[in-house]
């Protein structure tokens, strides 16, 4: 069974991307490849991403704590 808000066509409207470019490209390319190399698929990459920007931006500057974070949670995963 569907909601009212589905039956009637109302959705929350998607966020302003509003960093998209902060994070300079030599990151950007460590952070694909890295969860690449662990097996790390695109679905958990952007969940890790955006629960960590959003993290960030609530608590603390965005550079430092993303690097901090996706270093560590790389290297902490194990490949299945």
């Amino acid at each position: 069974m569907s909601t009212f808000s589905q039956r009637h066509g109302f959705a929350p409207s998607d966020a302003p991307i509003t960093i998209r470019d902060d994070a300079p490209g030599w990151l950007r390319d460590f952070i694909v490849t890295s969860a690449q190399e662990v097996h790390i698929g695109p679905s958990d990459l952007r969940d890790m991403l955006c629960s960590l920007l959003l993290e960030a931006e609530l608590v603390v500057g965005l550079a430092g704590s993303v690097a901090t974070y996706l270093i560590n949670k790389v290297a902490n995963t194990d490949p299945q």
